[in-house]
């Protein structure tokens, strides 16, 4: 009799455990949503850096950040962001042929030229995906 109730108790802690671990590994809050598209510049030049989605007021939900590779990013439902209203953000990076020079005033007149500006656009991000998001950003 004693056996079996070290088995009867040992099988409840393990079906605790399996129980108490399913229930840690469930999704809570607003589904992520699978987001894609293209950056490009106004004259239709791919864009390379990075794209973030920010929260706007009222979007309840994480960040969503993703590398823009030759003018097109992907988020997939995994690491997306929730349906609602976002402020996108643009960072391109800006690849240039510096030429070599001695003179501190071109290194510091390169420099400028070369440093990326931010890009920042509103976007919705729907409840039914995957959503399609193509960006144009002035120079």
């Amino acid at each position: 009799m004693r056996r079996k109730f070290k088995s009867i108790r040992a099988g409840c802690f393990v079906g605790s455990c399996v129980v108490v671990g399913l229930i840690g590994c469930s999704e809570s809050g607003p589904s992520r949503k699978p987001v894609f598209g293209t950056v490009s510049n106004s004259a239709a030049n791919p864009v390379n850096g990075g794209i973030s989605f920010l929260p706007a007021a009222g979007t309840k939900g994480p960040a969503a950040t993703a590398a823009v590779v030759e003018g097109k990013f992907r988020f997939a439902a995994a690491d997306g962001p929730v349906p609602g209203q976002y402020q996108v953000l643009i960072v391109p990076k800006i690849i240039k042929d510096i030429p070599k020079s001695d003179s501190a005033k071109n290194t510091a007149a390169t420099k400028a030229k070369s440093e990326p500006k931010e890009y920042r656009l509103d976007a919705t991000v729907p409840e039914t995906g995957p959503f399609e998001l193509n960006l144009k950003v002035e120079p």
